[in-house]
C-alpha cells in the first residue's frame, strides 16, 4: 500500500480527521477506515456522518439507537465493590446461579447501591421484581458490566 501511495500520515488530529472524512466521501463503498483505538473511531465516524449528511450523501433525519456497550474501566477486582457501579448499568450474567436463580445469558439493571454494606439492587429484564444481592456474588457469576449509549444515524449511513 506504501508503494501504490495509497498510505498517508497527518500529523494533528482535527486535521487528520478532516482529512479522513473528505476522502471518504469522495469514493465511501470502496473505502476502508482503520482506526487505533475505540475513542478515536468514535470521533472518526461522528465526523464521517456529518460530512456524509453535508454533502446530501445520508439524509439529514436523525434516529436515535440505544444500545449496550460494555465497560472498559473496571477491573476484576473493582467488579467487587458496589460503589464502582452506577444506577442504570446493565449486567450480563454469563453463567446461571442457582443461589439466585438468575439464568445464564439474563439482564439486569442496577436500580440502587448500598456501598457500606457493598450491595447492589437489580431488576432482572425477565422479572420485574429486584433482588439485592452483594456485589462480590455479581463478580462470580462473571457478569459483564455494559453501559447504555445512545447514537444518532440517519437513513443510509453505515458508520
Amino acid at each position: 500500500m506504501y508503494r501504490q501511495g495509497r498510505v498517508h500520515e497527518i500529523q494533528g488530529r482535527d486535521e487528520r480527521i478532516a482529512a479522513i472524512a473528505e476522502e471518504y466521501t469522495k469514493s465511501p463503498e470502496n473505502t476502508l477506515v482503520i482506526s487505533p483505538d475505540n475513542r478515536s473511531r468514535a470521533e472518526i465516524n461522528e465526523r464521517l456522518h456529518a460530512e456524509l449528511q453535508r454533502s446530501g450523501l445520508v439524509s439529514n433525519e436523525e434516529h436515535c439507537i440505544r444500545t449496550l456497550v460494555p465497560r472498559q474501566d473496571l477491573t476484576g477486582a473493582d467488579r467487587t465493590w458496589a460503589e464502582r457501579y452506577e444506577v442504570g448499568d446493565v449486567l450480563r450474567h454469563s453463567r446461571a446461579s442457582k443461589e439466585t436463580g438468575i439464568g445464564r445469558g439474563a439482564y439486569a439493571q442496577v436500580k440502587s447501591i448500598d456501598a457500606p454494606k457493598n450491595r447492589l439492587t437489580v431488576e432482572l429484564a425477565a422479572q420485574p421484581c429486584v433482588h439485592p444481592m452483594p456485589s462480590e456474588l455479581l463478580f462470580r457469576l462473571t457478569t459483564v458490566e455494559l453501559q447504555s449509549q445512545t447514537w444518532s444515524r440517519a437513513p443510509g449511513c453505515r458508520s
